[in-house]
């Protein structure tokens, strides 16, 4: 609610699925075309939205962009399982064979990806290999991922839609068994 030359004014958001955002939203701008939103930790919540299909593929669980996830469920994350995320954001399999071409996205909308699950990431640092601890979207296999992608893109492909978002129906993805919350 606000006020502005005596007229109030309540904004309701909702996603572009309808569903309203959760009640400690804030509107941080808006301009006729978009409105950045984050949450009482400053997340962005298009990063939620991505974060929150994530960990939905690998539960197979519809939750909603309100859930919190236990710091145990998130600790549990590994660099295959985002592999496997972008692996099906751009591929559309969960191991694309050496043959197929990421036509559903490019490597700026993987490297988005990657930026939004690792806002939820609790370590910071990068990830450790031999001790399996940090951020799991820090290590080389997701880097490698994304610089395959643009060296395709680099060698005159086209590479994925530029328009599309490469979205996934729950239970599109094989679950890889590393991520399980209490539902």
């Amino acid at each position: 609610n606000g006020a502005r030359n005596g007229i109030k004014i309540q904004l309701k958001l909702i996603t572009n699925s309808g569903v309203p955002f959760p009640p400690d939203t804030k509107v941080t701008t808006m301009s006729s075309s978009n409105i950045n939103t984050t949450n009482q930790h400053g997340q962005k919540l298009v990063y939620r939205r991505h974060f929150i299909e994530f960990m939905s593929m690998f539960d197979g669980v519809n939750y909603p962009i309100a859930h919190d996830f236990p710091a145990e469920a998130i600790h549990r994350i590994t660099p295959d399982d985002v592999v496997t995320f972008l692996n099906v954001k751009a591929y559309g399999v969960a191991v694309p064979r050496r043959h197929d071409k990421p036509t559903l996205a490019r490597s700026h909308k993987l490297q988005f990806y990657k930026t939004a699950l690792s806002s939820f990431m609790l370590d910071g640092r990068r990830w450790d290999v031999d001790l399996k601890i940090g951020n799991p979207t820090k290590s080389k296999a997701v880097n490698d991922v994304i610089k395959r992608i643009k060296e395709f893109e680099n060698n005159g492909n086209e590479g994925g839609n530029t328009r599309g978002n490469g979205g996934l129906k729950i239970g599109q993805m094989p679950t890889t068994g590393s991520v399980k919350t209490a539902a």
